[in-house]
């Protein structure tokens, strides 16, 4: 997932939820990114006006998440967790919390032309 951050990153801000899986979802807070089903958090900062490549994978009960610094090509951020919850196909949200009706959006720019998902080897685009 590419992203360009705001100008503020110390407020909750949703970058992706699932809608059938309780706090599934990966967001910005007090300038850490912050993955909500496991309440686990970066330890690094994620910083104002910034081009992130967001990368996210589950192998088995095992998420990592990075964000590296597009411009620097640098891992800014690391999240590792692990959680026996599953995952539903389902409906992801992007830049949403989905619980709080549009409350806690992102302040930043996803760019769907630069990102995608990859599932059981095949690779979906985001698309508007």
């Amino acid at each position: 997932m590419n992203i360009t951050t705001g100008s503020n990153v110390s407020s909750r801000q949703e970058l992706f939820g699932m809608q059938t899986v309780d706090n599934f979802e990966l967001e910005i807070h007090n300038r850490k990114l912050k993955w909500e089903l496991t309440d686990t958090w970066s330890s690094n900062d994620i910083h104002p006006n910034t081009n992130y490549l967001i990368e996210f994978k589950k192998i088995k009960n095992k998420y990592e998440i990075s964000a590296y610094d597009v411009n620097t090509g640098t891992r800014a951020a690391y999240i590792t967790a692990s959680s026996g919850r599953t995952c539903k196909d389902e409906y992801l949200y992007l830049g949403v919390d989905k619980q709080n009706s549009g409350i806690e959006p992102f302040n930043g720019t996803i760019h769907c032309n630069g990102s995608y998902i990859k599932y059981n080897n095949k690779t979906f685009k985001f698309r508007i």
